[in-house]
């Protein structure tokens, strides 16, 4: 999956703030509705053809997470799902760049055993209106939420497959994000390049056990584990 464009603040109006708190939802709760329209929209701004609607195998997955914030005006602010699958290459992430070179790379350079079980990162979706300001919170919180779902399910050190746009890979880059860049390439109809990549979250944990230091690598870290709101 691409990552959402989180360069630009969304000029719309925003009655929360970014005392966020994180909630583990489950198709049958009535949220869940809200949750699959906010990954629609994504979808369809992004020009993604899902024939088969945005309702997925991951969504019938029972050992799926899907992690939202919302703010106290319970209003839908960023999301995400995690899944654990066998190896990278049965991953959804790895499906959609199919139609490009990335698997040849990612084959190629070795840097990700395919024996290796990983968790599929998908769907990391804003709700409406979502300013820069907050997704800047929401984004570590989310990846800190993530971490500890993961732990919960005996999991203390793993490793996260994802595909994010150039925007995002950016943007995390300049937070000073340790990921690697499994591969890249233009997917056919997209004029920006797709990042093929992995992360290992365990390491915001350990950047977040010392003191902060000011670098932008510290301050990221210390916001993912920040436990409770805000």
């Amino acid at each position: 999956m691409s990552l959402p464009n989180v360069e630009k603040e969304s000029t719309g109006e925003f009655r929360g703030n970014s005392r966020l708190t994180a909630r583990l939802l489950s198709p049958e709760e009535p949220l869940f509705v809200e949750w699959l329209l906010a990954r629609q929209k994504l979808v369809e701004d992004k020009g993604w053809n899902t024939p088969d609607g945005e309702y997925d195998r991951y969504d019938d997955n029972l050992r799926t997470k899907h992690l939202v914030l919302y703010d106290d005006t319970e209003k839908l602010i960023f999301g995400m799902r995690l899944t654990p699958v066998e190896s990278y290459n049965q991953t959804l992430s790895w499906e959609m760049v199919r139609p490009s070179n990335i698997h040849t790379q990612v084959e190629l350079n070795g840097l990700i055993d395919p024996a290796q079980s990983v968790w599929d990162l998908t769907r990391l979706t804003p709700g409406n209106n979502v300013p820069y300001r907050v997704s800047n919170e929401a984004i570590p919180r989310l990846f800190g939420e993530g971490l500890r779902q993961c732990i919960a399910e005996g999991d203390d050190d793993p490793t996260w497959i994802f595909t994010l746009d150039e925007k995002m890979a950016h943007w995390l880059k300049r937070q000073e994000v340790d990921f690697i860049e499994l591969g890249q390439a233009a997917l056919p109809g997209d004029t920006d390049a797709s990042i093929f990549g992995s992360i290992k979250p365990a390491h915001l944990a350990e950047l977040a056990s010392r003191p902060h230091d000011g670098s932008k690598a510290s301050d990221f870290a210390h916001r993912a584990m920040k436990d409770g709101e805000g």
